[in-house]
């Protein structure tokens, strides 16, 4: 194509790699030494390799070290799900059974919750009179497993 017939910048262009092949062509020598290399590229030095990898190690221990936290939460809330369980199931076995006898034999009570990943947690069933001025007397069932922070708790009336 002729410089002329282009417009602009695309004529500059044309024009200045028309004079690199050129001069690549006069000199017999390659691109890179011409577009401004400097010198042959032969790789990475030592100190650049040294350098990537300690920047690669610093990663990698912030990277670990979110994962396992990570996972340590995961591994809590899963045992606070299983100790949410277990004291709903003992709510319900509470709620089940006759007022009478849940007053007399149940308050006080403790109850194992198995969880998975760590030790047994201990439950504890609490029941105490709200002294309402309503028709009959009301009672308050709480069941805590303290070591998960669940608690959980119910009114029941004796009408």
């Amino acid at each position: 194509m002729i410089p002329a017939m282009l417009k602009g910048g695309e004529a500059m262009m044309a024009i200045r790699w028309k004079w690199v092949l050129d001069r690549m062509v006069e000199k017999r020598c390659d691109a890179p030494a011409m577009l401004g290399a400097g010198r042959e590229h032969r790789g990475f030095t030592f100190l650049e390799i040294v350098v990537a990898c300690a920047i690669m190690a610093i990663v990698c221990v912030g990277v670990l070290g979110a994962v396992l936290k990570v996972d340590q939460d995961n591994r809590y809330i899963y045992n606070c799900t299983i100790a949410h369980r277990a004291a709903h199931q003992m709510m319900e076995i509470l709620l089940s059974m006759d007022l009478d006898d849940v007053i007399a034999n149940q308050n006080g009570q403790t109850f194992t919750v198995n969880v998975p990943s760590g030790p047994p947690a201990t439950g504890r069933i609490t029941i105490t009179d709200i002294n309402w001025g309503g028709i009959g007397r009301a009672y308050e069932y709480r069941v805590t497993v303290p070591d998960y922070s669940v608690s959980l708790s119910t009114v029941r009336a004796r009408t």
